[in-house]
């Protein structure tokens, strides 16, 4: 009487130039997702966070298109997904963040989708972090106006 083990969870953001076509960023989006599936993973959630100012240059751009995706799979499957974005020469940076041990891809997809739906980003935020039960970084880092703003004794 054997217990399903789900597979882990990860995110993966990474960002390209900002004047790489439409067709290449696809095909490297679809790139990805096909190494996933190699591994016998599942992509959760594929987003398209569009074209931000970098907060420093990073090899002289300072604009860079954002992408995040969301799967579950196998631990290996990540050193092949950067392994992949090491390789492509529009790939400015990227990371790869463990969601959870036990990654339940229904729940995280409800969860994102109320986030979507609801005006109220505190709420979203904590609905997220429930769920997910780790802050994650990559999220942090493409959505700055997200985090809570602090409060200075300043002159």
């Amino acid at each position: 009487m054997s217990a399903e083990v789900r597979p882990s969870g990860y995110e993966t953001v990474f960002v390209t130039r900002a004047e790489m076509s439409d067709e290449a960023l696809k095909a490297l989006q679809d790139r990805v997702t096909g190494v996933i599936s190699q591994f016998q993973g599942e992509v959760v959630l594929n987003e398209d966070w569009g074209k931000r100012k970098l907060a420093y240059p990073i090899r002289k751009e300072s604009r860079g298109h954002y992408t995040y995706i969301a799967y579950q799979a196998k631990g290996e499957v990540v050193a092949e997904v950067e392994r992949n974005l090491r390789l492509n020469e529009h790939v400015l940076r990227f990371l790869s963040v463990n969601l959870a041990k036990e990654f339940d891809a229904e729940a995280f997809k409800n969860v994102q989708l109320n986030a979507a739906l609801n005006s109220n980003t505190k709420v979203a935020t904590a609905a997220t972090a429930a769920v997910v039960e780790t802050a994650t970084i990559a999220h942090a880092i493409a959505n700055p106006h997200l985090l809570p703003k602090n409060k200075s004794n300043r002159s």
